[in-house]
């Protein structure tokens, strides 16, 4: 199922997202928002590991976290996890990295070829992140993860994969921005 504003690779703004999940459209897969683009990183230094979103909006008080994050990240570019249609198997992996043929496919050049892989299992609504034994580390809040070891992730969760940092988020927490957004 087609969401407006999402091109060809599944990417789009995420407030662009927001408004066509707000119209009603069903958001069936995760996302990756994100939140410290390369041009960030080489001006500032921020890199895996390191965040800046959350700043200037205080997301870590409860209760405003929902309308901060549809201000704050508004403009960023947001990834869908696979196809826009429920998951066919009740588990499924999601292989991400910079190589050709990754579901996920990051431009980084600090990012492995085949960097960490995604686990979705639908039925039961949870997330997990595996690193592939990836140069330069996989981090989940900050803290670099094991190789090949499962770590669940959840929404809300800041995820990096080398320097790319993006901000993890469901389908009903996106459906939940959306509602508060448009209030």
């Amino acid at each position: 199922m087609k969401l407006d504003g999402v091109d060809g690779r599944g990417t789009c703004q995420f407030g662009d997202l927001l408004r066509a999940v707000g119209r009603g459209e069903t958001l069936f897969v995760p996302l990756l928002v994100e939140t410290v683009p390369p041009e960030v990183t080489e001006r500032t230094g921020v890199t895996g590991g390191q965040f800046v979103t959350g700043a200037s909006t205080g997301i870590d008080t409860p209760g405003n976290w929902l309308a901060g994050l549809s201000a704050e990240l508004g403009t960023c570019v947001t990834i869908l996890l696979g196809p826009n249609r429920p998951f066919a198997a009740p588990e499924t992996s999601l292989t991400i990295g910079r190589a050709d043929g990754m579901d996920i496919q990051l431009p980084s050049h600090r990012v492995s070829k085949r960097h960490a892989s995604l686990m979705v299992r639908s039925l039961k609504r949870t997330y997990a992140v595996i690193d592939h034994h990836s140069k330069n580390g996989t981090y989940i809040n900050g803290e670099r993860i094991p190789a090949e070891t499962e770590i669940p992730v959840w929404a809300g969760a800041y995820v990096t994969f080398a320097d790319a940092v993006y901000l993890f988020l469901d389908p009903s927490t996106v459906k939940r921005i959306a509602q508060v957004s448009n209030d």
